[in-house]
């Protein structure tokens, strides 16, 4: 049977290296972004997505596709995104723009309000039918 022999080291006698972080490479001049881009994907906006009774509350980011949010939908719904129709102010939302080019970054403090519209058996899509929501206002009645 061998004994070892266990050391104690004392941290107090080791010498302190200061360590100073490098900067992150700088990215081709192509590669880089303006300072409002930057701005534009850490921002998130807050949507609920409506259509009679229902109301869908998501988070996403403000550079996110409509057609991305559709998917969202769609998983939601268990429908397909060719199914959904989205409005916004009454407008119908294209697939290719981008949530930013619908509403501003003050929009973004509150929940931007998106109607959903969903495909019927005839292949068009319903009217937008939105009902209010005004539970607050019934609960501060009581």
């Amino acid at each position: 049977m061998s004994l070892m022999k266990i050391t104690r080291l004392n941290v107090h006698t080791l010498p302190l290296v200061a360590h100073q972080a490098s900067p992150p490479p700088t990215p081709p001049l192509n590669a880089r972004r303006s300072p409002l881009a930057n701005d534009l994907v850490d921002e998130n906006a807050y949507m609920m997505i409506q259509r009679k009774k229902l109301t869908i509350h998501i988070n996403v980011k403000k550079n996110t596709p409509v057609i991305k949010l559709k998917k969202m939908v769609g998983c939601i719904l268990k429908t397909s995104k060719e199914n959904i129709q989205l409005h916004y102010k009454n407008a119908i939302m294209v697939e290719q723009k981008l949530l930013s080019d619908y509403f501003d970054s003050s929009t973004c403090l509150v929940p931007v309000s998106i109607g959903l519209a969903l495909k019927m058996d005839n292949e068009e899509f319903e009217s937008l039918d939105i009902v209010s929501c005004s539970i607050i206002r019934a609960l501060m009645e009581n």
